[in-house]
Parts: structure tokens; C-alpha cells; sequence
């Protein structure tokens, strides 16, 4: 049998270690049972320890590269960071009955990290991304799924074998240089993003539940009330339509064969090295004259800071964007 749903939350994000510490502070609605940091345990899971993981998720999110997480048999709240990526992934598990509780919450908790540090986002139910996302006929098999409706073809990989046409489901997604292309129940798009689908699009796309204007970049759309109608067959028709309106199939084709060369435009940098005032690692925040944090394209200021290898500050100092360049 299918297990019970749990909720899937995704975010793409800017290199920012700051919107990392405030998903862990604000996503931990259960009670961890084991925790992973590469650097602590070298990969390998442990015990949680609240104030242990705090300690050493706050160092280990400054790496260049790093995988973090904290769970438990059901819920399982995660970061990673690839090598000479300049994105982060952030993520979250949860069951359904969870969700809901802090669904409010989770929500904001989104809105301020995307507006802050986002390029897109998505909440989809578990078991629904599994199917329409999997290829093995033998996983409908083994959950008693009916296979009506569901098209196949043959393997290109092996003679004889079929397999699903799941880009012929209106669920399917692809990552494309880990950014997400698809569609969810509900999704955020920020500045970013719209190098690949443009704002106008998103912001005029109607055939859905809730368009929200989150700020002036960033949207937030919620294709159909109920998320767990996902199999409603008028839902599933407004996963074609959005797919329609984004021209999906043409901006995967056209990624596909070019990869992804976004503008890097952060709002922190990390790095590495051995510098003047004993610190091994250089962090740079940008702020706007009014002291925000903003996009680098944006700043007026730069916020200098060494950190030790305890991870304690060691130097810091600001200056005016035009003394950086």
C-alpha cells in the first residue's frame, strides 16, 4: 500500500548562509532524531543534539561545498551546497499533519527567504511527484497503482522493456543545473527565474487558485485550493494549462542543450583562504543606503567580516561599494 502523503518543499536559492540558519530556526517542527553535517560526522548520521547541530550547521554552511540535515523516520529538513556552485538547495519533508499545523508560518517563512535570496520554490505532495515522475511500471505494481490512463513507450536503454511516458504527465519536472522547471501546487518565482520564464507570464497567468505578488519580484501561485485533490481531473488540466502557458517543453529543450549560465548576482560571498587578519575565511554582505541586505548589483555598501577556524570573527569592516570594485 502507498504510505501516508507528506508534504515535498523545495527552494532554489542565492548563495546566502543567513536565509540557511533561518530555515533551519524556523523548520524545526518536530523533534530530530538523527542529524548529518559532513565536516562533524564525515557524512554519516549521528544523534541529534539541538545545540551541537546549531553550533556546526553555522560553520559547516560557510564551506564551499556541504550537505546539512536533521530527521527522523517521516520528517527530514535538508541544505547542500555543491562545489563552485553559487546556489543553494533547501529543503523539507514533512508529514501532511505537520504541515498543516505551521502551515501559515511555513508560508511566511518562504516569502522572506524568497524575496530575500530566491530564484524559484515549490510545495507538491510526495506521492504525487513519485508518480508522476517515475519511469519502473513495477512501482504501480508494487503499490497496487492502476496503470489506466498512464502512457508508456520503450526503453531507449534496453530492448523489449517498456517503461512511462512521464513527460507525457502533467506533473513532471526536471532540474536543469539544479533550477527547477515544473509545476506544483504551489510555486515561487523570483527575479532569477525570469531569465528562463518571463515575469509578465507568471504574474498574468489566471487559471489557477491564488496569484499572490509577494513583492515586486517576486510571485507566488497556488494552482488549486485543495492540495491533496491533485488527481481531480480540472487540477490536473490546470498543470497543462500552466505548462501551456510557460512553453515547457520549449525551455527544456532550449536548457538542455545550453545548461544554465545565470548572472551571479549575490547578496553574501564566502571565501576560502588565509587572509590578512588570521581568518580563513572572507565574507562580503551588501547593503543598500537604507541598510538592507540586497543584490550586489544593488549595494552601495559592502560589509567585510574574517572568520577563524572557530568561526569566530576576527575583523570586520564596511565600506563604500565604489572602495570594493
Amino acid at each position: 500500500m502507498i504510505k501516508k502523503d507528506r508534504i515535498d518543499i523545495d527552494l532554489v536559492i542565492n548563495n546566502n548562509p543567513t536565509m540557511v540558519k533561518k530555515w533551519f530556526e524556523g523548520m524545526i517542527l518536530f523533534e530530530p532524531q538523527q542529524m548529518r553535517i559532513r565536516k562533524l560526522s564525515k557524512n554519516k548520521r549521528s544523534k541529534y543534539k539541538q545545540s551541537k547541530f546549531f553550533n556546526e550547521m553555522e560553520k559547516e554552511i560557510l564551506n564551499e561545498e556541504y550537505i546539512v540535515s536533521c530527521y527522523d523516520q517521516i520528517n527530514d529538513i535538508q541544505s547542500s551546497k555543491d562545489y563552485n556552485s553559487k546556489i543553494i538547495k533547501i529543503s523539507a519533508i514533512f508529514d501532511i499533519d505537520i504541515y498543516k499545523k505551521s502551515e501559515q508560518d511555513i508560508i511566511n517563512l518562504i516569502d522572506i527567504i524568497m524575496m530575500d535570496s530566491g530564484i524559484v520554490s515549490n510545495i507538491t505532495i510526495l506521492n504525487d511527484w513519485f508518480f508522476q515522475n517515475t519511469r519502473d511500471l513495477d512501482n504501480y505494481r508494487i503499490y497496487e497503482k492502476s496503470l489506466e490512463g498512464i502512457p508508456v513507450k520503450e526503453s531507449t536503454r534496453f530492448k523489449d522493456e517498456m517503461i512511462v511516458d512521464v513527460e507525457k504527465l502533467p506533473g513532471y519536472d526536471e532540474r536543469i543545473d539544479d533550477i527547477w522547471f515544473g509545476v506544483a501546487w504551489k510555486m515561487w518565482f523570483n527575479k532569477p527565474y525570469y531569465e528562463f520564464i518571463s515575469k509578465d507570464i507568471l504574474e498574468n497567468f489566471q487559471d489557477c487558485f491564488e496569484n499572490r505578488k509577494v513583492s515586486s519580484d517576486c510571485i507566488n501561485i497556488t494552482l488549486y485550493e485543495d492540495m491533496e485533490d491533485y488527481d481531480n481531473p480540472k487540477n490536473r488540466e490546470l498543470q497543462w494549462k500552466f505548462k501551456d502557458a510557460t512553453n515547457f517543453n520549449a525551455v527544456l529543450e532550449k536548457y538542455r542543450k545550453t545548461g544554465i549560465n545565470r548572472v551571479y548576482d549575490p547578496t553574501h560571498e564566502i571565501k576560502e583562504g588565509d587572509f590578512e587578519h588570521g581568518g580563513i575565511k572572507l565574507t562580503q554582505a551588501y547593503f543598500d543606503a537604507e541598510g538592507n541586505n540586497v543584490h550586489k548589483s544593488q549595494a552601495v555598501e559592502v560589509r567585510i567580516a574574517e572568520i577563524d577556524k572557530d568561526g569566530k570573527v576576527v575583523w570586520k569592516e564596511k565600506r563604500d561599494i565604489s572602495d570594493n570594485q
